[in-house]
């Protein structure tokens, strides 16, 4: 199975980055109490550093609006992960533990404001692939039991048939979502400017030893940009 960026994306995105960290044989079970720390030392500096009605001028949260914007998303009804996340956090709310795989990626999105997601790879039709939808794609977000489709020319995640995140990493699928049974995974970080290929190396290795002590692993990180569109994940 690889993960692979459609060169459409980069024409428009050439200077996107993100790491990828494949997780296999993972115990996703019960909590790590040293992590959980570290995402309310996370929200702590977040609400320090931001205040809520001026994420939308930050650099690299503007910089997502603009992509949003591009494939007719509206950037204030609908927000990139890391913005969202940050916002949560500022309005006085704490982000709630999931399982240990969702909580590394959520610290890690909050320390270095770097849209994260993950899937599992177990329930995949086939390669993973970020490009622009053609509209006919099924999709069922997370949370809902209803299936429906995502606009043509939004920016995608897919597997097969499926869009497994849609709005680029706005709102993952309720099939692929990653829960305790979850033992092989697909998490990536992702960068647009100005947060660099440095940040995203750091973010990622972060990320990466974050699952090894909490889920007893040794995972995989590559690295997707517009000089390498792809890496095989599994």
């Amino acid at each position: 199975m690889k993960f692979k960026i459609d060169e459409q994306i980069f024409k428009k995105f050439p200077n996107f980055m993100c790491g990828v960290v494949v997780c296999k044989g993972v115990n996703n079970v019960g909590t790590d109490e040293n992590l959980l720390q570290k995402i309310k030392s996370a929200e702590e500096s977040n609400r320090k550093e931001f205040v809520k009605e001026g994420l939308g001028s930050v650099p690299y949260f503007k910089e997502w609006r603009k992509a949003y914007s591009s494939f007719g998303v509206d950037p204030t009804k609908f927000k990139c992960s890391s913005e969202a996340i940050a916002r949560r956090v500022i309005k006085g709310d704490s982000i709630p533990h999931v399982n240990k795989l969702v909580d590394s990626y959520n610290y890690i999105s909050l320390k270095y404001h770097t849209p994260c997601g993950g899937e599992d790879i177990d329930k995949m039709n086939g390669d993973i692939i970020l490009k622009y939808s053609e509209g006919s794609e099924k999709y069922t977000q997370l949370g809902s039991k209803e299936e429906t489709k995502v606009s043509k020319g939004e920016v995608v995640y897919v597997s097969g048939d499926e869009v497994i995140c849609a709005k680029w990493n706005w709102r993952e699928s309720e099939k692929t979502k990653i829960t305790e049974d979850t033992r092989n995974a697909f998490v990536i970080v992702e960068a647009l400017p100005p947060l660099t290929f440095d940040v995203v190396k750091e973010a990622s290795e972060e990320l990466a030893s974050s699952f090894s002590t909490a889920c007893g692993i040794f995972p995989e990180v590559h690295y997707v940009t517009e000089q390498n569109h792809s890496c095989e994940i599994y």
